[in-house]
């Protein structure tokens, strides 16, 4: 044992004399172990031969000299068995002939494939193992052959690698023998000989308790029960209490290796007995040692027991359907304690998130399905603790230079990786626990907020973690029968969340994010195993998403926003627009952008299917509009509303209309967006002139008790109409439109001030301003964006302003107006004329005193070629002769007096 290390040439050595002298069937190849007493037997070098393969790479990669040696060394090493012919070949031979070969056979394969798997290496070995000691199937030389195994042991202090195999290959032998003083013995001399400090012969000395228990449950459970009490406590050794404890350290080191045995013992334990033994025995023993664990290998390894004792109570373990492991919740429990304990702001140094993680994983499996509340902190912990993590980050170029650090780092980055794929594989296994789409949306709930986040790692992560999750439900989704409905009602929240991250920052993130709306797009709109062109066309735009020029992103972005309106069936466009306003907010600008321009362009093609959620989405994007601040990403959300109006221009205007006086700022940018839009605005106008002219300017109401006492209370819609009008009037693109329409708004904006006069605000709060101010503000707008300032100066310089409010002064206020008007705008008389002549009949008296008073001005502006206009005015002032009102009658006799002042010829 002492010449370990040369183990590789030695058996290279006698592989070749040994395969010469087999194949040449020389006299002396077979040994004569009675007559050669200095030779060991044969069980310890068949100990000592699977030990040393068990590690193939080690000793100058002795692999596959070792197994040469073996295979040479078959005959000389089989134990003699009984034949019926004496020239049949001896089993076990045959056996290891078969085998060997096909093991250096893929020991071959594996070094040239440069994937090599030591749990699976290990499983051949100990298969071979087992083979053999079935095919002697004799109790004594099982025994002989352990006795080697054990007694070698101390042999591999030095290679805690081959110790630990030791150990596993004792256990296999173990399982084997009936001799119950043989098992207790090597149970005692594996956990005296282990190394608590090494894990590699800690998860060894597990394994050998393990496999022994499938055979002797019983005197296994009674040693980890001794171990338990004696072990894992404090207590003196020496005489009268005196003598040297063990440590905390020493106590948690053992503890470790412990709990790791009651996993393995649990795993490999007979399925008809391990069920009446786990939530009782085993739970009592381990259960109080899953609290306060301070030391990380310890924690670790209490994981890796739970994952152990899940995966034994698995249905496919237990063989056997109906078995309900009433301790997984406290199991769970623990688990997300344990990632609780990591920061999640802090750079990956261990394996215990990715550990706690499989671990879940392997406890959903189980019987129930977890609950909604379970499921939820499952996957918000987890994602929380793994996609937020940091990269291990050096304090200073000294320290990134430094050799260990930049060690530490790569290995930061392989748990990073590692803790990513155990999350997204925990997220797979909850998916396919129940592949709905309600549960979807509920794994979808805890993604999308990483989606949105600031860092561009955390969105990578994330989208990633949603592309996997939709491959897993498109699998599923493509084995359905063509005839089972695909209810997959989460398509339109989907879609708006990807589609921000469409023109992410990240590259990777754009073009992860159009796979995903593919994939979505292919389950929900597609006929199953059909192509569809425009879907296909997706492949394109995650090519052009790799540009990060801007110019490019806003082109890819309209294209994707065609798809969506062409394939978004009606029932999920509500979710996608409203998902799609949420985007708004984006905090990456050109994110928040993408999804303006495709709400846009939704609300374009597909905006009147929805009709009748109009006020919902309008109250949604002022909602919005309050949060945004990217300065482009606000003007293309005040576009859409622009886009609604267009569609719905009286039903926007009626609702934008019922908001609180004054309109808050987002109103206002909202009126002034809808004004900027010639055509739109002259809809709008039409609109606002009909109801100032037709609708209820004010409301009589009696006052006192006496009920004698009337007064006039404003009414909301003709208010609202004036402060939106001020708004409107100021906007520059509003000037050709308005000039169309002066002829109206001139009249109206007189009567409606004329109508305003005494009014009661319907409110008593104090910040609201007077409804004859707001309509002298709309007319004063009015005048200076229709080229008639002239009018405001006139009124100015006779401060003429404030004769509006009072009933015995306003026909003075409109005389100036009517005497500037006629003086400058000749043109435009007639029409002015026609439309307020439609007032002389209303049946409110301000209204007709406004146009009985324009009338007797303007005869004054009028000259001789005016005639018609003259006589028109004339006739209709004659014809109020007979008003009820004596103010009408008075300015009546006063314009028929000027008609003798008109210049000229009569």
């Amino acid at each position: 044992m002492e010449y370990h290390e040369a183990a590789s040439v030695l058996t290279r050595c006698i592989a070749h004399i040994g395969t010469k002298k087999r194949e040449g069937q020389d006299e002396d190849y077979l040994l004569n172990y009675e007559a050669q007493i200095n030779l060991p037997k044969p069980e310890e070098m068949i100990a000592r031969l699977f030990v040393l393969a068990g590690h193939p790479d080690n000793g100058r990669g002795r692999g596959e000299h070792v197994l040469q040696c073996f295979l040479s060394l078959g005959p000389n090493l089989a134990p003699p068995i009984e034949m019926e012919e004496e020239s049949e070949e001896n089993p076990v031979v045959k056996l290891w002939d078969t085998t060997i070969p096909r093991l250096l056979s893929y020991l071959e394969e594996q070094k040239e494939k440069g994937d090599w798997n030591q749990k699976s290496w290990e499983d051949l070995l100990l298969k071979l193992l087992i083979h053999t000691l079935d095919t002697v199937s004799d109790e004594e030389w099982t025994v002989q052959l352990g006795t080697s195994f054990g007694m070698q042991i101390p042999s591999y202090n030095n290679y805690p690698e081959e110790k630990g195999f030791a150990y596993k290959c004792l256990g296999v032998v173990m399982k084997k023998s009936a001799h119950k003083d043989f098992v207790k013995e090597h149970l005692d001399l594996i956990f005296s000989a282990v190394k608590h400090t090494s894990q590699v012969q800690r998860e060894g000395c597990a394994f050998g308790y393990g496999y022994c228990a499938s055979e002797h449950l019983d005197p296994v459970m009674l040693k980890l029960e001794q171990i338990t009490k004696d072990e894992l406590g404090k207590k003196s050794k020496g005489f009268f209490g005196f003598g040297k404890d063990k440590s905390d350290a020493e106590i948690e080191r053992i503890k470790s290796t412990v709990m790791l045995c009651y996993g393995y013992v649990t795993f490999h334990s007979p399925a008809h007995l391990i069920t009446s033994r786990v939530e009782v025995n085993i739970w009592r023993n381990i259960n109080p040692h899953f609290t306060k664990v301070k030391d990380t290998q310890v924690k670790e390894n209490l994981i890796r027991t739970m994952d152990l004792i899940g995966r034994s109570m698995h249905p496919d373990h237990l063989k056997q359907t109906k078995f309900i492991f009433q301790k997984r919740p406290d199991l769970m429990n623990h688990l997300l304690n344990y990632i609780k304990e990591e920061s999640p702001n802090s750079a990956i140094t261990t394996e215990t998130r990715s550990l706690c993680m499989d671990t879940l994983r392997t406890l959903v499996k189980l019987e129930p399905q977890l609950t909604e509340a379970e499921q939820f902190e499952i996957v918000g912990t987890s994602l929380k603790h793994c996609l937020a993590v940091p990269p291990l980050i050096a304090s200073s170029e000294k320290k990134a230079r430094d050799a260990s650090f930049q060690e530490a780092m790569m290995e930061s980055a392989r748990l990073t990786i590692l803790t990513h794929e155990s999350c997204t594989m925990l997220l797979t296994e909850i998916l396919l626990k129940d592949i709905s789409s309600h549960n979807f949306e509920n794994i979808f709930k805890h993604l999308e907020v990483w989606l949105q986040s600031s860092e561009g790692l955390e969105r990578k992560r994330a989208i990633e973690m949603t592309l996997r999750l939709l491959h897993i439900y498109k699998e599923k989704y493509d084995k359905m029968d063509e005839l089972e409905p695909v209810d997959f009602i989460i398509i339109g929240h989907l879609l708006g969340r990807l589609v921000p991250r469409t023109t992410d920052p990240e590259g990777y993130v754009r073009e992860t994010s159009l796979h995903c709306i593919q994939i979505v797009l292919r389950i929900g709109t597609c006929e199953k195993g059909q192509s569809d062109k425009i879907v296909d066309a997706v492949t394109v735009l995650m090519e052009r998403s790799k540009s990060d020029d801007a110019t490019s992103l806003f082109t890819l972005v309209s294209d994707l926003g065609k798809v969506l309106y062409k394939k978004m069936a009606e029932v999920h466009l509500w979710n996608l627009t409203c998902t799609l306003m949420e985007g708004l907010l984006d905090l990456q600008a050109h994110s928040s952008n993408g999804a303006c321009v495709v709400l846009n362009s939704l609300l374009k093609q597909r905006g009147t299917s929805l009709q009748n959620k109009l006020s919902e989405l309008l109250d949604a994007l002022h909602d919005q509009l309050e949060k945004i601040s990217n300065a482009q990403t606000r003007t293309g959300t005040l576009r859409c509303v622009r886009t609604l109006g267009v569609l719905f221009t009286v039903p926007v205007v009626t609702h934008l209309l019922g908001k609180a006086l004054p309109f808050d700022s987002v109103y206002v940018l909202i009126w002034q967006s809808l004004a900027a839009d010639p055509q739109l605005v002259r809809k709008i106008f039409d609109n606002m002139l009909e109801t100032l002219m037709l609708g209820l300017p004010y409301q009589e109401k009696t006052k006192g008790s006496s009920n004698q006492e009337i007064i006039r209370m404003d009414t909301p819609l003709p208010r609202a109409i004036t402060a939106a009008l001020t708004i409107i009037f100021k906007v520059e693109e509003v000037k050709e439109p308005l000039f169309e329409v002066y002829h109206k708004f001139l009249p109206a904006l007189l009567a409606r001030i004329g109508n305003c006069i005494d009014l009661v605000p319907t409110s008593s709060k104090g910040k609201e301003a007077s409804s004859i101010s707001l309509a002298k503000d709309a007319f004063r707008e009015f005048l200076l964006n229709a080229d008639s300032e002239y009018i405001a100066e006139a009124l100015d310089y006779h401060s003429a302003w404030g004769n509006f409010d009072r009933f015995d002064t306003f026909p003075n206020a409109v005389m100036v107006v009517a005497g500037t008007f006629g003086n400058k705008e000749r043109q435009r008389i007639p029409k002015v004329v026609e439309v307020m002549a439609l007032s002389l009949s209303s049946v409110y008296e301000n209204q007709r005193i406004m146009v009985v008073s324009f009338f007797a001005q303007l005869i004054l502006n009028l000259k001789a070629g005016d005639v018609d206009i003259a006589e028109q005015l004339m006739n209709f002032l004659l014809g109020r002769q007979v008003d009820s009102s004596f103010a009408v009658r008075k300015i009546c006799i006063q314009g028929l007096g000027n008609i003798a002042d008109i210049r000229g010829e009569q």
